[in-house]
């Protein structure tokens, strides 16, 4: 599986990585490559050697305990991009209400200024103007062939951009064959020049990071940093990209990134480097992009790990560039379901409350309380994701049950409840209202009995009190 995700990714690195100079030769064995390993399987890939939490007796309920007056502190919204940006489209009205704090792209598929603009930090991925294996390097040849070249580039770069409020990436994914071939320490060298290079021609205030590898690896991390520490680089921030595979537990991402920030920023090993913040700047797995309740498990995990930003992926040309808006909007401008679990996600955010699901691999639960007496809670269902040996599960509907505590009054509350189905590609003009229910707060709790969430759906409960 880890083989057919390669060649997927070799595929995507002709079709945006390196298309304004790739060879039709390249993708075609990338395209031939994907189609061979599509059927074949592979338990290679690193992961944490941890049982999965027993699902609650079949048939029971999943138990969403929401408390409304426990605040949680978050870092903000986990919405983010890639690419998939032009002067003009898509309109802000499509991506304002998204409150994205992130945009990831190499100064040519988005500008810097409308990404700004819209409330986004903006990140430069160096190595997309470089070129990467399937496009033969854009005909520069592997940056570690020549380190005064790749020096020079760096630093031309550096001058012609030094006005833009940037951060800089200096490469995608070198742990990914489709991007990089040189082996881990040829890329630490290759840092190191860069590194280098930027601070001493935009000087301490530069933000640069990395090394965005495409999954989460405590031992690649490590030695990276290792060779960080010793090429005396200053690093403002730590990169990673979670595209998940089917198989791969979304709960893991949390994990992830609280172990990443207790073993690389806290602590004296690596100090010396400057880090502060933990970037996932690639999330979405290719089988989940289309899909609203696992579009709110990868929001959530991202946020109860504690990332600082954050960026969606894009999957094919078409979904990176302007005005798919990495795929959330069908083509006129549509928006698709996804589209509106990134939109409720981003309402939530102000007043975020604790919230907990009895079953959280089936049922997240986002819960915020925007003002005293009112509250809401976002529930996304993710399908069961089997492991290698169970690859028939299926997961069924999910009932719910909405427990309420902490509310200030008591008496009579309305419940608006609304629904984002799982339509896949078809866009969705808007969300599904269902029917509106009373709830009795009694010593300042309530207790809601909510329709069945099918597989993939996104609900939104939302209580005030009546009148």
């Amino acid at each position: 599986m880890r083989r057919t995700l390669r060649a997927a990714r070799l595929v995507a690195a002709c079709q945006i990585g390196g298309m304004r100079m790739g060879t039709s030769r390249t993708c075609a064995a990338a395209v031939a490559l994907l189609g061979f390993f599509a059927g074949c399987e592979s338990g290679e890939r690193e992961r944490p050697a941890r049982a999965p939490a027993p699902p609650p007796p079949a048939g029971a309920p999943v138990t969403v305990r929401v408390q409304a007056d426990a605040p949680v502190a978050n870092r903000g919204s986990m919405n983010g991009f890639l690419h998939s940006l032009d002067a003009t489209q898509p309109p802000d009205a499509m991506i304002t209400p998204l409150q994205p704090r992130l945009w990831r792209s190499d100064l040519l598929r988005a500008p810097v200024e409308r990404a700004r603009a819209l409330g986004a930090n903006y990140q430069f991925a160096v190595s997309d103007l470089w070129g990467y294996p399937p496009t033969g390097w854009a005909g520069r040849g592997p940056p570690w062939a020549d380190l005064g070249k790749w020096e020079r580039f760096v630093r031309r770069l550096a001058r012609q951009y030094r006005d833009l409020p940037i951060s800089w990436d200096i490469w995608n994914e070198p742990n990914d064959p489709g991007f990089w071939e040189g082996g881990a320490k040829r890329f630490f060298e290759v840092y190191a020049v860069a590194n280098r290079v930027l601070n001493e021609e935009l000087g301490s205030d530069v933000v640069v990071g990395g090394p965005s590898t495409s999954r989460y690896s405590q031992k690649w991390l490590t030695a990276f940093l290792d060779s960080c520490v010793a090429a005396g680089c200053e690093i403002d921030f730590l990169a990673w990209h979670e595209n998940l595979r089917p198989e791969d537990q979304i709960s893991g991402i949390s994990e992830h990134l609280l172990d990443g920030r207790s073993r690389f920023l806290e602590g004296p090993r690596f100090a010396a480097l400057g880090l502060q913040q933990i970037h996932v700047n690639e999330y979405i797995g290719l089988e989940d992009r289309y899909l609203p309740g696992e579009t709110i498990a990868y929001l959530g995990q991202l946020e109860r790990g504690g990332a600082d930003l954050a960026a969606r992926s894009c999957w094919s040309d078409e979904e990176c560039s302007a005005p798919a808006l990495d795929g959330l909007l069908a083509p006129g401008g549509v928006p698709r379901g996804t589209w509106w679990a990134h939109r409720w996600y981003a309402e939530g955010l102000t007043g975020r409350v604790a919230s907990e699901s009895s079953d959280a691999g089936a049922v997240t639960a986002l819960a915020n309380a925007p003002a005293p007496g009112q509250a809401s809670v976002l529930l996304g269902h993710t399908t069961k994701r089997p492991g290698p040996d169970d690859v028939d599960a299926v997961s069924p509907s999910a009932a719910v049950r909405l427990e309420l505590s902490g509310l200030p009054s008591d008496g009579e509350f309305e419940a608006k409840i609304e629904k984002v189905p799982a339509m896949g590609v078809e866009p969705v003009a808007e969300p599904t209202p269902l029917a509106t229910q009373t709830a009795t707060v009694q010593g300042g709790f309530a207790l809601l009995a909510l329709p069945t969430l099918k597989p993939h759906e996104v609900m939104r409960v939302t209580l005030a009190p009546v009148g």
